[in-house]
């Protein structure tokens, strides 16, 4: 929770182009996904601290069309913003322009103290102007002491976008906790897909292989999905699979291989069981890796 009286003050924005990056060289891949919210919260995140927002986001000219959820954030514990983000956020606060902002949001994701993390998250689902940025600079940090409230947001009612943002970060900063919530999220059907799909790239470059059992469930439950997107979700889970290389990983990639897969897929296929095999060669015999 952010101890601050200065909110974030929204301006018009010119027009701009973005190409969010992903977080591992992957196949490129387009998904069209609903701002939807997720399912029930869970039950180990009653009692926590309820994130405040931005004071005054929800009535600035670009708040977001959408209600979000009441108390849609949780987090484990409370975090004082440091003097440093106190700072940014007077910056930010006292200077509307476009650019000054952009930069000023980038500052914070740099800094990627655990407030930053909550302040970022609630600006980018609570402005539809800012947005856009405050989900850059929350992918962007680095902060291993962040990784709590990353998970916060990953597993909450938020955005997909914002809560996308935040697991694309996980894996700079992410640990065994969060890979273990990232398991959960990938293998539930009922996950926005958009969530789900960042999930995945993310544990791959994390290349834990306790997510393995995880990643297969989701493959083997989006096998029958004959939709582009349905394609689009295998190729990141088979990508995954892949970077973390172990036997159970080229077991399940080969299961994988003898479906009906288009060319496409069946090629990517191909290359992932290419990159496991030294993975897979090294493994020693009898391990079980977290």
């Amino acid at each position: 929770m952010i101890h601050s009286p200065i909110s974030p003050r929204s301006g018009p924005l010119p027009q701009r182009g973005r190409l969010p990056s992903g977080v591992v060289p992957v196949v490129v891949v387009l998904v069209a996904c609903a701002v939807v919210g997720c399912g029930k919260k869970r039950e180990a995140r009653e009692g926590r601290p309820e994130a405040k927002a931005p004071a005054g986001a929800d009535r600035t000219p670009g708040a977001a069309a959408r209600p979000l959820p009441p108390a849609w954030l949780k987090t484990e514990r409370e975090v004082p913003a440091s003097p440093e983000l106190t700072q940014l956020i007077a910056k930010f606060e006292a200077n509307p322009d476009d650019k000054s902002r952009q930069w000023t949001l980038a500052a914070m994701g740099h800094l990627g103290e655990p407030a930053a993390t909550v302040w970022l998250a609630q600006l980018a689902a609570s402005d539809d102007r800012l947005n856009r940025w405050a989900e850059d600079a929350l992918a962007s940090i680095k902060n291993r002491h962040a990784g709590l409230e990353l998970g916060d947001v990953a597993t909450s009612d938020g955005p997909p976008r914002v809560r996308a943002a935040a697991i694309r970060a996980l894996a700079a900063s992410g640990d065994l906790a969060q890979a273990a919530q990232l398991s959960a999220l990938v293998a539930n059907p009922d996950q926005p897909l958009l969530v789900r799909q960042a999930c995945a790239i993310t544990l791959g470059a994390l290349g834990r292989p306790g997510a393995v059992p995880a990643l297969e469930t989701a493959l083997t439950g989006a096998a029958s999905d004959t939709k582009m997107t349905g394609q689009q979700f295998r190729v990141t889970l088979i990508q995954a699979l892949g970077r973390i290389g172990t036997e159970d990983a080229r077991r399940i990639l080969q299961t994988h291989a003898k479906r009906d897969l288009s060319p496409i897929e069946r090629r990517i296929v191909e290359g992932a069981l290419e990159a496991a095999a030294p993975a897979a060669a090294a493994e020693p015999a009898g391990k079980v890796g977290r």
